[in-house]
């Protein structure tokens, strides 16, 4: 028993050291790391820029060619110099704080250098997730939920190989995800839910796609090994207990 509890609870500790680290290696340094960056052109300003922000600039020929970059989620942002004034484009259902680093070193740095500046706003969050953040929120009642099923189911069925356990499963992660697009989604607005699909034509989805469908492969794969393999338990019911005590022998010394 105590080899068990504490297997369980080692497993608890790495499933929470995993979840924790995703968490505070996305929030803890918010700055750009090799952002990809487009411009049109060379500029006195991007080189300024890229000499103090971590920029990956990626060249185009022209604003039409930015602009498809952008709707295939490619690029955080650009800049167009021209004759007598620059363009800066940002992005922010790309990244919200991408946008507020990016307007604010270009915009410092146009001044300094005495370029006229207009910065284009395209793909902009809604109104009702202002800072995209609603995307990252929903993990926390979605993972929680998850893992509630799956104690609940097993506590219910008093074993980790019961009959339609997976479809159980599926049956309630569909219609979590279902109530959980309805209270995010259409229900409020916060559309950043389904950002790429809905700004960038589902462009940038394929690695993120694979990732989910591991995730449902790994542990779906891992309960039809355990049906297949795990000798099912009889469960106890009053007639099974009239029935082992029937047939007890009683302990002692024989008349």
């Amino acid at each position: 028993m105590v080899k068990k509890v504490l297997i369980a609870l080692g497993i608890v500790v790495v499933l929470q050291s995993l979840f924790a680290l995703c968490l505070v290696s996305a929030l803890q340094l918010l700055v750009p790391r090799n952002m990809p960056f487009g411009v049109t052109g060379a500029s006195p300003v991007v080189n300024a820029v890229t000499a103090k922000v971590s920029l990956r600039t990626l060249g185009y020929a022209d604003e039409s060619a930015v602009l498809g970059a952008i709707n295939q989620s490619k690029i955080y942002g650009a800049y167009l110099p021209g004759a007598t004034s620059d363009t800066l484009i940002v992005v922010p259902a790309k990244s919200f704080f991408g946008r507020v680093e990016l307007e604010a070193a270009f915009a410092d740095t146009a001044k300094k250098l005495g370029r006229p500046l207009t910065v284009q706003t395209v793909k902009p969050l809604p109104q009702s997730d202002r800072l995209g953040g609603v995307a990252g929120l929903l993990l926390v009642p979605l993972l929680i939920g998850g893992y509630l099923a799956v104690v609940l189911l097993l506590k219910a069925t008093k074993t980790a190989a019961a009959p339609w356990r997976v479809a159980m499963l599926v049956g309630y992660s569909t219609v979590g995800a279902l109530v959980t697009d309805l209270i995010a989604g259409p229900g409020i607005g916060a559309y950043i839910l389904l950002r790429n699909w809905i700004y960038f034509d589902g462009h940038g989805t394929t690695q993120a796609l694979i990732v989910l469908l591991l995730y449902l492969l790994i542990p779906g794969v891992a309960l039809v090994f355990l049906g297949w393999f795990r000798t099912p338990q009889i469960p106890v019911t009053p007639e099974t207990e009239a029935e082992a005590t029937a047939v007890t022998v009683p302990v002692g010394a024989l008349p």
